[in-house]
């Protein structure tokens, strides 16, 4: 979003653009991270497959919160948009090459 912001678009503008950006991997990752977590309910010891169902809770709780609260938060705080600044360095020169 601060990419977007510094590019010129305003602050609604970027937030939605971050968005339809990052809304895919972000449901990827928390669905996998989910699915993995519960598969640890099979497990026989009762303290594990309680802490697989907490962390899922969890993931789930901070995907839901990720699409919801965060965006209309950052759209409410004051944002300055920072100049752009660019990193061209030697080594990374060298190390592409």
């Amino acid at each position: 979003m601060g990419h977007s912001i510094a590019l010129g678009m305003n602050k609604h503008e970027a937030v939605k653009e971050s968005l339809r950006v990052n809304r895919r991997p972000i449901f990827l990752t928390s669905l996998t991270t989910t699915i993995g977590f519960l598969s640890l309910t099979l497990n026989e010891s009762p303290l594990l497959a309680q802490m697989g169902n907490s962390v899922a809770i969890g993931v789930g709780t901070a995907w839901l919160l990720s699409n919801s609260f965060l965006p209309t938060l950052i759209s409410l705080l004051p944002i300055q948009p920072r100049s752009v600044v660019h990193l061209e360095s030697k080594f990374f020169h060298k190390l592409s090459d």
